[in-house]
C-alpha cells in the first residue's frame, strides 16, 4: 500500500480547493493508497474524507508524515503565487523542498502557477520545480511560464472540469457570487445594487459566499444594498459543496468573482459574467470567451457588462467545456502513474 501525502489549501472551508481534495482523494483510494492531508483544520477534514489528517503548521506531525510517506500530492489551485502573500509561496515550496529533501516522489496536481513577483521566490519556484517528478499545470498561461523556464510540464485542466454534473432545468434565477478584495469598495458594492436591482427585477437573486471567512462580509453588504432597493435577495450560509453545484446549476445567470464559480457556472450552462481581481479569473474568461469585467472598472463599466452577459452566445463556452473534460481527466492518469511506477 502506498503512502501518499497531500498538501494544499486544505481545511479552509474553501469550496474550489475542498472539492479538488475530494477529487484526488477519490481517485487515491481507487488505487488503494493510505492518505494523509495536511489541512489547517484536520478533525473535520478526517471525518469528511476519510483519511488521516494532520495539522498544516504541526512541524513534528508534518516532517513525520513527509519522512514516512511514498509520495507528496502539492495541490490543486494557485498555491505557487505570492500576490496573496509571500509566506504562503513560501509555505508551499517548503513543503515540496521537505519532500525532494526525503527522496520522496513529488506531483504538482493540476495547479496554476504565479503570478510570482519576487525575485528570490522566482528562483525558488524554478530551482525546485525542475527537480520534481510530475507536474501537471491547468491553464496555458502556467505552462507557457515554465516551458520559458525550461521546466517540463503536462498542460492539464482544472479537476472540476471532470465532474459529473447532475443536468438541472434552469430557473428564474440569478447567483451573485463576490469575495472580499481590496478594490472591491462600497460605492462598487452600490453600483452593482443599482445595476442588479434594474435588470434582474423579477428573478430570484442568490448571493453565494464560497468562502465564509472572505466571502460573508461583502456578500452581507450587497444582501443590504439589494434590500435598500426593494429586492429581496437570498444570502447562503454553510453549503456543502453540492449544494453550491445545484444552485449554480440551477441559475439562468450567473455574476462571480471566484475562479470555481466561474468554472461550475460555465460547465452548467449558465450565462457567467467574470468580475476579475485575479489574473486565473481573465485568463479562465479568456479560455472561455465569457465576458468579463475587472474590478477596477465596475463604476464605469458594469451596466455594459451585464448587458453583454445577457446577449452571449454559450455556444463558444460548450466547445472550451469538451476540451476542459477531457484533458481534466490526464491529473488523475498521471496521478495513478506516479503511484504505480517503481521509479
Amino acid at each position: 500500500m502506498k503512502k501518499v501525502v497531500l498538501s494544499g489549501y486544505f481545511g479552509f472551508d474553501n469550496f474550489g480547493d475542498e472539492k479538488v481534495l475530494s477529487i484526488i482523494v477519490d481517485t487515491l483510494k481507487s488505487q488503494g493508497a493510505y492518505i494523509t492531508v495536511l489541512s489547517r483544520n484536520p478533525k473535520k477534514t478526517s471525518a469528511l474524507y476519510g483519511v488521516e489528517s494532520v495539522g498544516s503548521f504541526n512541524p513534528i506531525a508534518l516532517l513525520q508524515k513527509i519522512m514516512f510517506c511514498d509520495v507528496l500530492v502539492s495541490g490543486g489551485g494557485s498555491l505557487l503565487q505570492d500576490v496573496t502573500s509571500v509566506k504562503s509561496l513560501f509555505y508551499y515550496l517548503g513543503i515540496i523542498f521537505l519532500g525532494l529533501l526525503f527522496r520522496k516522489k513529488v506531483m504538482l496536481y493540476s495547479q496554476g502557477i504565479g503570478p510570482i513577483r519576487t525575485p528570490i521566490g522566482r528562483w525558488w519556484t524554478k530551482f525546485l520545480l525542475k527537480r520534481v517528478n510530475k507536474i501537471a499545470v491547468r491553464d496555458q498561461r502556467s505552462f507557457n511560464e515554465l516551458s520559458k523556464a525550461g521546466i517540463d510540464a503536462v498542460l492539464t485542466a482544472d479537476a472540476l472540469w471532470g465532474l459529473e454534473f447532475p443536468k438541472r432545468e434552469k430557473k428564474n434565477q440569478v447567483v451573485i457570487q463576490l469575495r472580499s478584495w481590496s478594490g472591491m469598495n462600497k460605492e462598487k458594492i452600490q453600483n452593482m445594487a443599482d445595476v442588479i436591482a434594474e435588470d434582474f427585477r423579477g428573478y430570484n437573486i442568490k448571493i453565494l459566499p464560497l468562502q465564509i471567512s472572505s466571502d460573508m462580509n461583502v456578500c452581507r453588504k450587497m444582501q443590504q444594498e439589494l434590500k435598500l432597493r426593494n429586492i429581496d435577495a437570498e444570502l447562503f450560509i454553510n453549503l456543502s459543496c453540492d449544494d453550491i453545484i445545484r444552485v449554480i446549476s440551477e441559475s439562468r445567470f450567473v455574476i462571480a468573482m471566484r475562479y470555481h464559480a466561474c468554472l461550475v457556472a460555465i460547465k452548467s450552462g449558465a450565462r457567467v459574467l467574470a468580475v476579475s481581481y485575479d489574473i486565473k479569473v481573465e485568463n479562465l474568461a479568456s479560455q472561455a470567451n465569457i465576458p468579463l469585467i475587472p474590478v477596477e472598472i465596475i463604476n464605469r463599466g458594469f451596466s455594459n457588462a451585464v448587458e453583454n452577459m445577457k446577449a452571449y452566445s454559450q455556444q463558444g463556452s460548450s466547445f472550451f467545456c469538451l476540451k476542459e473534460v477531457t484533458k481534466s481527466r490526464q491529473n488523475n492518469e498521471l496521478l495513478c502513474k506516479i503511484l504505480s511506477d517503481d521509479k
